[in-house]
């Protein structure tokens, strides 16, 4: 009787089973493959009556007659003798091998130099005088980063650093969410180095978006360039040790303190205060963390609470509230410091909190306005330019196709990136 119950069960499983895959297909033959303009499936939209459910699909990296329009990356990695430098072309993976660190790397008409370093700048001790421009929340937008430098000075019409003894400070989140962040890296990488130089100095903060490429974490990486990047080695390990953007990542700071100013993108939560480390050993920390200290206790290096992801100066959270004066004044007296600039939290004006102490310049969406320290004081500058979300202009729609295998990979390669991410 038991093998009898079983066997019909398994039969229903069966028929269920038939009926589901049926179901699904016959949905998908009516559904819609959303492409970029170079041709990787970014969605697949599947109606639902009088709407349609958007699918998202960009993580199952599937592509069909892939033509990127500009070079995505270069991957550069060191190994014992040389550099090996990868990079995606139009619809193929290029690589070079060079054994000096001055090189050139071309796709098609376009041709950029690289000239590496075999160890980090060295910065000069802050003056206390010369001007702090603040930007945060680049998100790969070399552009808008461009034009935003050239008209506070800080580079001139051929992008070079022309700040002289000036500091830069970017508050993290330079990748995901636009297409070109490669470009970007290596322009911050290239302009660190221009401005060491100049006895200026770059300073690159980590944000949670840093940390997020560190972990695999892909939820915001744009279609084109995951799977462009994904075409030259794994998305984490693109931004390994053993390659050159990510030794140098890893390198960075989450707190840096300017003067009378501290940097963070995030903010200090009460949590991050009571441990009662100072901004050095925070960030000593944190790379320790980054290069895998199974003894560092991360709870506070990453997460809610972290100085990368609090979002208290801004608005509360599920967890905890916003922050208070009290707060700010024990942050401000703790690293004796008179400002507390941030990123992070979006903002539809570039304000001051909590008395003038806390400046959050994730605003650029919003108005085209910039922070500098002058002397150590805060200006807001009117800049004429803003950032936009990086969009795609040019998408192709196509009927889904039952019978296309890669429509299929697109659809059900959203259920295996938990394993093939293992």
């Amino acid at each position: 009787m038991v093998a009898v119950v079983v066997k019909r069960g398994l039969v229903l499983l069966f028929v269920l089973s038939i009926l589901g895959v049926v179901g699904i297909a016959g949905l998908l033959n009516s559904s819609t493959i959303i492409k970029t303009s170079g041709q990787v499936v970014q969605g697949i939209k599947i109606p639902t009556g009088e709407t349609a459910i958007r699918w998202r699909a960009d993580l199952s990296r599937v592509a069909e007659d892939p033509k990127i329009e500009k070079m995505q990356g270069p991957v550069i990695i060191r190994t014992t003798n040389d550099y090996v430098s990868r990079w995606f072309c139009e619809d193929r993976v290029e690589e070079q091998r060079s054994t000096s660190t001055e090189f050139t790397l071309r796709c098609g008409a376009d041709k950029r130099n690289f000239s590496l370093r075999q160890r980090e700048v060295e910065f000069q001790p802050y003056d206390g005088v010369s001007p702090i421009a603040v930007v945060s929340d680049l998100e790969g937008d070399l552009d808008f980063f461009q034009e935003w430098a050239r008209s506070l000075g800080v580079i001139d019409a051929q992008g070079n650093w022309s700040y002289g003894t000036g500091q830069l400070v970017i508050v993290g989140d330079v990748l995901d969410r636009g297409r070109y962040v490669y470009d970007l890296l290596w322009f911050i990488y290239h302009l660190e180095k221009q401005a060491a130089d100049s006895g200026g100095a770059v300073h690159y903060l980590l944000g949670n978006h840093e940390q997020y490429a560190f972990s695999y974490e892909i939820k915001s990486v744009e279609a084109e360039h995951l799977w462009a990047i994904e075409q030259l080695r794994a998305y984490n390990q693109a931004l390994a040790e053993d390659t050159v953007l990510g030794a140098w990542l890893r390198s960075k700071k989450v707190m840096l303190r300017l003067g009378s100013v501290l940097f963070t993108h995030g903010g200090i939560s009460a949590q991050v205060l009571e441990q009662d480390l100072s901004i050095n050993d925070f960030n000593n920390s944190h790379r320790a963390y980054l290069s895998g200290d199974n003894n560092i206790d991360d709870s506070l290096l990453v997460g809610g609470f972290s100085p990368t992801q609090y979002r208290g100066y801004a608005y509360g959270m599920d967890g905890y509230p916003e922050a208070n004066q009290k707060l700010v004044d024990d942050t401000l007296d703790y690293y004796d410091v008179n400002y507390i600039v941030v990123g992070h939290s979006t903002q539809e004006e570039l304000a001051s909190k909590f008395q003038g102490r806390v400046y959050l310049v994730d605003s650029t969406l919003y108005v085209p306005k910039a922070l500098v320290f002058e002397s150590g004081e805060p200006v807001v500058h009117d800049i004429g330019v803003m950032r936009k979300d990086f969009e795609d202009a040019h998408t192709v729609e196509e009927p889904f196709d039952i019978l296309n295998s890669k429509h299929w990979m697109a659809f059900l390669g959203v259920f295996l990136v938990p394993f093939l991410t293992l």
